[in-house]
């Protein structure tokens, strides 16, 4: 039964974090000109309350029996680099873009950029639930659905990106309304 209460748990979760990124806007950096796309505020405070579970389970961890400090330490390291991996993501990704280019940084990767004229591809991926764009020199851009101000990406592609590309963009945006 718990697992049914806590499949629902994080459906509702992502589903409010979906609609979250859906109604966020770009951030518009005046320093570089550039446009900023990150994840919603209620997702990034998500991982910093999340961070109290492993927390609270190395307090708990101080208080049990020798023999059951093995398990319990093997439990506190999955939670915490459960929950600091999305803390990573969801606070340090972001993609962001000028007049020139889309440039996309990650905790997990270097920094990927791509000019609007060097755009070959553009899709939705609805298993995986990312917009990929794909660069002449082989780079693929991968953008999470949940992260806030897409519309606005997709509105620069409507306006820099190569206009042959125009049907596959508006394919992937109804895609992404989905």
């Amino acid at each position: 039964m718990s697992g049914i209460v806590g499949g629902i748990f994080a459906g509702m979760l992502v589903l409010v974090f979906r609609v979250a990124a859906t109604n966020a806007r770009a951030r518009f950096d005046v320093a570089s000109g550039a446009h900023v796309a990150r994840y919603p505020l209620v997702a990034r405070a998500f991982t910093w309350l999340l961070m109290v579970v492993p927390i609270g389970l190395l307090v708990a961890l101080l208080t049990v029996t020798e023999n059951q400090f093995f398990v319990g330490a093997c439990v506190c390291l999955v939670a915490m680099a459960g929950a600091l991996s999305l803390l990573l993501e969801f606070n340090f990704a972001r993609a962001t873009w000028s007049e020139s280019c889309l440039v996309f940084q990650s905790p997990w990767c270097k920094v990927r950029s791509i000019a609007w004229d060097e755009v070959r591809e553009v899709q939705f991926s609805r298993a995986a639930s990312w917009l990929v764009i794909r660069g002449g020199a082989g780079v693929r851009i991968r953008l999470s659905s949940l992260l806030g101000g897409l519309p606005d990406l997709f509105q620069s592609l409507r306006t820099y990106g190569p206009p042959e590309l125009r049907p596959d963009i508006e394919n992937a945006f109804s895609q992404w309304r989905k």
